[in-house]
């Protein structure tokens, strides 16, 4: 979805609905939302949509970061 505000300027929201939470989506969701940066050209702002609720038991992270050879991506 493209969304403009006077704050931010123009940018893609990118909204992704999955069934159930699976430890893999903060890795899946920084690729889409770099896939979609580089296709549209312009700031990506990821949202996704859990439609049930995970076990007590399951961490949902609110960020994705990796490093390897000194190249980092958050």
């Amino acid at each position: 979805m493209r969304v403009s505000t006077q704050e931010y300027g123009e940018f893609l929201v990118l909204n992704e609905m999955q069934l159930r939470y699976n430890t893999e989506m903060p890795r899946w969701m920084r690729a889409y939302a770099a896939l979609a940066e580089e296709k549209y050209k312009k700031p990506v702002y990821p949202v996704l949509i859990n439609i049930l609720q995970p076990s007590t038991t399951t961490e949902i992270v609110n960020c994705y970061e990796s490093e390897f050879l000194n190249l980092r991506a958050y």
